[in-house]
């Protein structure tokens, strides 16, 4: 076989997961979004007299478009919802409402919706709160909207380090309640997995240690 240099760094993989943990956090695919860009710049103009100039020119005109009002979308993007009476929601996740929205007797739900550019989906989970200086978790049951805000009804979960995985283990509380999009601790919804059988989530950080 002919091999390539990417099969050469899977044989390093093994060790930098040690030192850093899962490498998804190390991921540069924002970098190649960008750098996309600049590369269908050159492609389509064929100009290689003065690239930087180019670049840097043709970059600016599109984030002077892109700032224009008309160019950007709205700041909360649904394709299907649907309206519920609130009296049929759980006592406490009424009250939880009622407390931010006295008026409301009905509310808008979905299970996907984009919020500033940032998706949320039902099943992903929500840093939200501290117990003893370890992020708390929540995970969206139903993403309300109102009046172009975004709260989320959510299944609190009980959580602990593991040492072995780097990552959180989750359990359901049974407990349900309303958070809203501004109380999160981070914003970034996350994606819960299965290990072994238990519910599992990584914070997206980097995790440095001595290797």
């Amino acid at each position: 076989f002919r091999l390539r240099p990417k099969h050469h760094f899977i044989d390093h993989y093994p060790q930098l997961i040690r030192c850093y943990g899962p490498l998804v956090e190390l991921w540069t695919m924002r970098f190649e979004a960008k750098h996309s860009f600049f590369k269908q710049v050159i492609r389509h103009t064929k100009s290689f007299r003065n690239v930087l100039m180019s670049l840097a020119s043709k970059h600016q005109m599109m984030m002077a478009y892109i700032s224009q009002g008309n160019a950007l979308k709205p700041a909360v993007c649904v394709t299907k919802i649907s309206s519920l009476p609130l009296d049929i929601l759980d006592t406490g996740i009424q009250q939880s409402f009622k407390a931010v929205y006295p008026t409301q007797t009905s509310l808008n739900v979905t299970n996907v919706a984009i919020f500033h550019g940032t998706k949320y989906a039902a099943g992903m989970v929500l840093p939200y709160g501290s117990t003893g200086g370890i992020p708390d978790f929540v995970m969206i049951s139903q993403i309300v909207i109102v009046d172009g805000s975004v709260s989320f009804i959510v299944k609190m979960l009980n959580s602990w380090y593991d040492e072995h995985f780097r990552a959180f283990m989750l359990d359901h509380s049974g407990k349900m309640t309303l958070v809203q999009q501004s109380e999160l601790g981070d914003t970034y919804p996350l994606t819960a997995y299965f290990v072994e059988g238990k519910l599992m989530v990584t914070l997206k950080r980097h995790i440095i240690c001595q290797c």
